[in-house]
Order: structure tokens, then C-alpha cells, then sequence
């Protein structure tokens, strides 16, 4: 967890019961009880693993009771993570067109002369196939994983 805070990644969350996560009981108190055992010289380790999943589980996430089928669930969860990966991309390519439009006012001051339509569209085009190719990147993603 402490990477995923320093570095601002996205965290997805989905517990079947959060409260087992967060209490630690359960399936949760099985694991930690054999990995006591497994790790007896080191506790620390243990220790740590049970406060990161605390935090975890106090993280807001996909509620499965709410969901009646884990395969909307999962739709749903697809869904989010497409949406905010189209948005990076998004950011990213916009800061790219920027320098080339940056840099084809450069190239229209030193050639003195009014930029043309097409330059526009050269830039247009390759702005939307760039695009299309990080859409269908993420649909390839997205059935994989189906």
C-alpha cells in the first residue's frame, strides 16, 4: 500500500466481506494463523501484512453484495478501470499534440507564412489514429481478461 500512496497508482478493490478483511477473520484468520506458524522467526513480516490489508479493506470498492452476479460485478469493475485508463491516455496524447502544435508555430513563424488547412488536418488525423489504436488496445485488453 505504502507504494501505491507515494506513487498515486489507482487501487481497485473488490472483498467478497470486507469486515472479514479488515477484522481478520474467517479465511483471513486461517491464512494469517499459518503464516504465523511458516514465518515464525519473522513476525514483523506478518505484522505488516495484517496492517496493509486493514488499510485496504477501510479503502471504499465494489461491494459484491450489491452486485446479484459477479459477472456484473466484474463489467462494472472493467468499466472503471477502462474509463480512467481512456482518461491518462488521453491527458497524455493531448500534451503531445500541444508540443507539435507548439512546434508547427514555430515552423510558421520561421517560414513567414499563414499555417495551412491541412496542416491542421495531418494533425487531426493523426491525433484520432492514435486514438483509435489505444481503443482498440483497451477492447483486446478487456476481452482477454472476458
Amino acid at each position: 500500500m505504502a507504494s501505491a500512496s507515494q506513487e498515486s497508482d489507482d487501487v481497485f478493490i473488490s472483498f467478497r466481506d470486507p469486515s472479514d478483511v479488515r477484522n481478520q477473520t474467517g479465511s483471513y484468520a486461517d491464512a494469517f494463523a499459518k503464516h504465523e506458524q511458516l514465518l515464525k522467526g519473522n513476525t514483523l513480516k506478518v505484522q505488516q501484512w495484517r496492517a496493509c490489508l486493514r488499510e485496504v479493506a477501510n479503502l471504499s470498492g465494489w461491494d459484491c453484495f450489491v452486485h446479484r452476479m459477479e459477472s456484473q460485478l466484474v463489467d462494472d469493475i472493467a468499466e472503471d478501470i477502462l474509463r480512467k485508463l481512456s482518461c491518462q491516455q488521453h491527458s497524455r496524447i493531448d500534451r503531445q499534440i500541444e508540443t507539435v502544435e507548439q512546434l508547427l508555430q514555430l515552423k510558421t513563424k520561421k517560414l513567414s507564412h499563414r499555417p495551412e488547412p491541412s496542416d491542421f488536418e495531418e494533425l487531426t488525423a493523426a491525433y484520432n489514429y492514435i486514438n483509435e489504436l489505444n481503443c482498440k488496445r483497451l477492447e483486446n485488453i478487456v476481452q482477454r481478461f472476458s
